[in-house]
């Protein structure tokens, strides 16, 4: 049994924050990919371009999918933080009131 609890919430907020900001730089990767399909598709027809559409357009909603996800962990990682923090807090406060 542990009997001691040691969790780096500065550096977990700074791990969050990198996180935060790959992600924001994946997803403006992935709309310039987008937009460069998007020119490629106006001038590409055929059943060949039908099926690369679908197939495009399944991994871009799979993407923001993936993306919107990976947020949700990111942000329930970020509460436990806060909360560890302040349970922390309290536990500190207990202690000195001894």
């Amino acid at each position: 049994m542990a009997t001691k609890i040691n969790i780096n919430t500065k550096q977990l907020h700074a791990d969050i924050k990198a996180l935060k900001d790959d992600i924001d730089a994946s997803m403006r990767e992935r709309l310039v990919i987008q937009c460069g399909y998007e020119e490629l598709a106006s001038q590409w027809s055929g059943p060949a371009a039908k099926t690369y559409d679908e197939g495009f357009r399944n991994a871009m909603t799979n993407m923001k999918a993936l993306y919107s996800d990976i947020k949700d962990k990111i942000d329930g990682v970020y509460d436990m933080c806060k909360l560890f923090e302040k349970c922390e807090a309290s536990v500190l406060d207990r202690i000195q009131e001894l």
